[in-house]
């Protein structure tokens, strides 16, 4: 579980290539400010101030670069420096990548055992049928991202099933996902209540559809986290370092993940830290709770059904479009 995090975040990772130009299209993100800064007439750091932006103030992108982007701040329009940014939000996700998210190409289904695990994790054992978001290939090889790294699955062990285009979809197919992991060390004695607060949210998060327009909220569909609604006392990040229902930030972390790659509007999302979370990339974790939510509405022309699903510590959400009715 996650207080309402500090106002100074890490960065989202920033390695994407310039994005197509906003201008005249309105804004391409909304993002907030993490260090104070001038906002500048000109991308140049000696150019003239147009005004001061401040730790926490939410902007429009209108132009993503890698060095500078184009913003507006309450209507004064200008360039600043891209790392002084942070929690991108797409307003139409159908035009823009989301600066720092994972690649994705699509789902490895383990046809073999075969362990997975990466430096400073001791990783896991996924079995036949578990199902993991796979970034890319390499040399027969499924590249997946795992705690801030990629782990490898070798070849003849898993089936790729590649994501179907959002604006291609037919009713059932697979339009996104995003796993990440956990294991029996995670949580320490209390690990085993953790993982029955990630089933219970993931059963809960499974059971949705959501229709275009409607807005899914995390709380809303997965809480209270209290013993009262299933949940157990287990590590969380905040307060004493342990709360009931601790681990569902993994879940909904997870989930933001994956909703990252379609069209949809994020319109409450909150980071856990300044240091993020272990299990996901810097900047892109979700934290809920008493303080905080994950909420996001479809903006797609279908309605998306949901699944989440936790196989041998292999937290994977996957996104459908929904059949039709």
């Amino acid at each position: 579980m996650g207080k309402r995090c500090g106002i100074a975040l890490m960065a989202v990772l920033l390695a994407l290539c310039l994005a197509p130009s906003a201008q005249g299209m309105g804004a391409a993100y909304l993002a907030r400010v993490r260090t104070e800064f001038s906002l500048r007439q000109r991308p140049d750091d000696g150019a003239r101030r147009v005004r001061q932006a401040r730790v926490g103030d939410a902007l429009e992108v209108l132009e993503y670069g890698a060095e500078w982007s184009k913003v507006r701040l309450e209507k004064k329009v200008g360039y600043a420096r891209t790392r002084f940014l942070w929690m991108f939000r797409l307003e139409d996700s159908s035009r823009y990548p989301v600066p720092g998210a994972p690649e994705r190409l699509g789902a490895a289904r383990m046809t073999l055992a075969a362990d997975a695990a990466v430096d400073g994790y001791r990783g896991n054992s996924l079995q036949p049928d578990d199902r993991v978001a796979v970034a890319r290939m390499e040399g027969g090889q499924a590249v997946v991202p795992m705690m801030r790294s990629f782990a490898l699955l070798p070849p003849g062990a898993f089936e790729l099933a590649e994501y179907v285009p959002w604006d291609e979809a037919q009713p059932g197919d697979l339009v996104g996902g995003a796993t990440t992991f956990y294991n029996q060390y995670t949580g320490g004695k209390l690990g085993a209540n953790r993982q029955e607060n990630i089933a219970l949210a993931s059963a809960r998060v499974s059971a949705i559809v959501l229709k275009p327009g409607e807005t899914f909220s995390f709380n809303a569909v997965t809480g209270p986290y209290r013993r009262s609604n299933g949940y157990k006392m287990a590590p969380s990040i905040g307060g004493d370092g342990s709360s009931e229902g601790g681990g569902v930030c993994q879940v909904s972390t997870t989930l933001l993940q994956a909703v990252l790659g379609v069209p949809a509007r994020i319109t409450q999302w909150e980071l856990h830290q300044q240091s993020g979370v272990r299990y996901a990339p810097a900047g892109l974790d979700a934290a809920v709770g008493a303080y905080s939510d994950f909420e996001f509405t479809n903006i797609l022309p279908y309605a998306l059904r949901l699944e989440a699903l936790p196989q041998n510590g292999a937290l994977s959400v996957w996104l459908y479009r929904a059949d039709a009715e």
